[in-house]
């Protein structure tokens, strides 16, 4: 089979669903499919990773932020691979992107499965669509959606877990992109309290610096949350990071915090979470997004309210709970880890390749649910 997974910024490692992308691709072309990563680039090629193809089909636009002439390059690339490709996988966290993936799959000719991996509504963008959710929240909402967890692939995390130093600081960090949604302006006022209650606590800030760089908004923002930084006087404590290897990130860091503001466009559950359990963090985080789908308090987390999620004095908390009590580190993260084994890619990407296969033969939707 023939798969082209689409999405508009899946450059490996540029974001969740770029990630939860890449080790689908993996999985497919491992079990003897070819697959095309159909996706935004600034200039025009096509490359291949790890067995799959990359076709680059706009040249311009800003990481994250669907433009019109993404929309025009769609009508005017699909049709050259008509009757190259079985079905069309798109995936987003925003419903607005299923119209252009129904749009290719109509000039492709071919049956479109959608990856609803944000909060979303059944509306006209999901018509003619096999919708599949990441989140049971999604799949009550729909009632011919398919529900298949988002995934990793464990294997990068097997060695999580060296790099942290036992005794010296306890170092606590945050990934993702500086945009309103992920709170990192809420983790730097969170690190400030804690800095001030405790010397034993460093801060680590991996702020996916290539989307910042293409976004002169994250750009603005990244400039507030160093701000923030300094205006709390923990400059010499806090380190924010430019590219990171996500496993190896994670395997320094003694506790994840993951304050959430918003699900909007995200992955939900949150991949950075699962990747975290994988890792066997110690994980604080809000109850947005899906996060308590995977996490429950206390057994392998430490949740904050979705009423508290901006309030840094709640994440400070536990965050000092934990540097206080490497015990209860060792316990949720080990928990944790064994719960992320759920979630790996050998579990329920096969599931995708029966959902393709319905597709191919359903063209519109199929009739039951997987939970």
């Amino acid at each position: 089979m023939h798969v082209c997974l689409f999405g508009y910024d899946l450059a490996v490692g540029a974001s969740g669903a770029g990630r939860f992308v890449h080790d689908l691709a993996t999985f497919l072309v491992d079990a003897g499919h070819e697959v095309t990563i159909a996706t935004r680039a600034e200039r025009g090629l096509r490359e291949k990773v790890d067995g799959a193809d990359y076709l680059w089909v706009q040249g311009a636009g800003v990481p994250g932020e669907m433009d019109l002439r993404f929309a025009v390059r769609v009508l005017t690339t699909f049709p050259r691979y008509r009757g190259k490709f079985d079905v069309i996988h798109s995936v987003s966290g925003w419903p607005r992107f299923a119209l252009a993936a129904r749009a290719a799959g109509v000039v492709a000719g071919v049956p479109v499965v959608h990856s609803a991996l944000g909060p979303a509504q059944p509306g006209a963008w999901s018509r003619g669509l096999t919708v599949h959710s990441t989140s049971r929240a999604n799949v009550e909402r729909f009632p011919n959606a398919v529900h298949i967890p988002p995934f990793i692939d464990g294997r990068r995390f097997a060695a999580s877990g060296a790099g942290r130093a036992k005794g010296g600081p306890v170092r606590i960090g945050v990934l993702g992109a500086p945009d309103a949604r992920k709170g990192i302006d809420v983790f730097a006022r969170m690190a400030g309290l804690a800095a001030r209650a405790t010397d034993g606590v460093e801060f680590r800030l991996a702020v996916a610096p290539r989307q910042v760089r293409a976004n002169p908004t994250l750009a603005r923002r990244l400039a507030d949350v160093r701000a923030i930084l300094r205006d709390e006087g923990i400059g010499d404590r806090a380190t924010v990071l430019g590219d990171v290897d996500v496993p190896e990130f994670l395997s320094g860091l003694d506790v994840l915090v993951f304050p959430a503001q918003s699900a909007e466009g995200m992955v939900n559950p949150p991949l950075t979470v699962i990747e975290a359990m994988a890792a066997g963090c110690a994980i604080v985080a809000s109850r947005v997004g899906g996060t308590d789908e995977v996490l429950t308090d206390s057994a392998n987390a430490l949740l904050v309210d979705a009423s508290e999620r901006g309030n840094p004095q709640r994440y400070a908390e536990h965050v000092l709970a934990l540097a206080a009590d490497a015990p209860l580190r060792d316990r949720l993260g080990q928990q944790a880890r064994r719960d992320a084994a759920h979630y790996d890619v050998s579990a329920l990407a096969p599931s995708f390749i029966d959902l393709y296969s319905k597709a191919r033969t359903a063209r519109g939707g199929l009739s039951h649910v997987y939970r």
